[in-house]
C-alpha cells in the first residue's frame, strides 16, 4: 500500500506533467499563429492548435477543481452529474472514450467523489487502451467504489506506483 505523501506527490506529478504537453502546445501555437514571417497556412495550423490546446485544458481544469480543489474537502452531498460531465467531457477532449458509469446510489459526500475522482484520472491514461468503468454501490453500511480499466492496460509507472513502489520517473 503506498503512503499517502507519495500518494499525493505522484498525482501532483501526473498533474504537471498532463499540463505541460498541452501548455507546450499553447506556446508552439502561439510561435505559429504570431510569427509575420511564417505565412498565411502557418498562422492558420497556429490558430486551430491554440483552439485545440485550450480546450485540452480547461477540460483538465475544470476536472482537476473538482477532484483537488477546495470543494473536494467539503464534507457535503456531491454533484454527480457534474463530475459526471466534467470527467465525460475531459476524457472527450483527450480524444479516449469516456468512461461506463455505474452509479447504483447517488449517496456520495464530496469527500467520496474526491477519491473517486482521484482513481479515475490515475486510471485516464490506461482508459485510452480499453474501456474505464467507474462504478458506486452500497453494500450493507459500506459504500464501495471502484476504477477499473482493461487488464494489463497499465504503463509500468502507474503500476510501480500504485503499488508503493517509486516510478521510474520519480514521485
Amino acid at each position: 500500500m503506498m503512503e499517502s505523501s507519495r500518494l499525493a506527490s505522484y498525482v501532483a506529478s501526473v498533474v504537471l506533467h498532463d499540463l505541460a504537453s498541452p501548455v507546450q502546445g499553447l506556446m508552439s501555437g502561439a510561435e505559429m499563429a504570431f510569427d509575420d514571417a511564417l505565412g498565411g497556412g502557418m498562422k492558420k495550423d497556429g490558430e486551430k492548435l491554440l483552439q485545440e490546446q485550450i480546450r485540452v485544458i480547461r477540460g483538465k481544469i475544470d476536472f482537476m477543481r473538482l477532484a483537488l480543489g477546495s470543494q473536494a474537502i467539503d464534507e457535503g452531498q456531491a454533484n454527480l452529474a457534474a463530475a459526471r460531465q466534467s470527467t465525460d467531457r475531459m476524457f472527450e477532449d483527450m480524444r479516449k472514450p469516456a468512461p461506463t458509469w455505474r452509479l447504483e446510489t447517488q449517496n456520495l459526500s464530496n469527500l467520496h467523489l474526491r477519491l473517486l475522482l482521484n482513481m479515475v484520472y490515475l486510471l485516464k491514461e490506461p482508459a485510452a487502451k480499453g474501456a474505464l468503468t467507474v462504478s458506486v454501490r452500497e453494500e450493507g453500511d459500506q459504500l464501495v467504489m471502484q476504477a477499473s480499466g482493461q487488464p494489463g492496460a497499465f504503463k509500468t509507472d502507474v503500476l510501480a506506483a500504485l503499488e508503493g513502489r517509486k516510478p521510474d520517473r520519480g514521485w
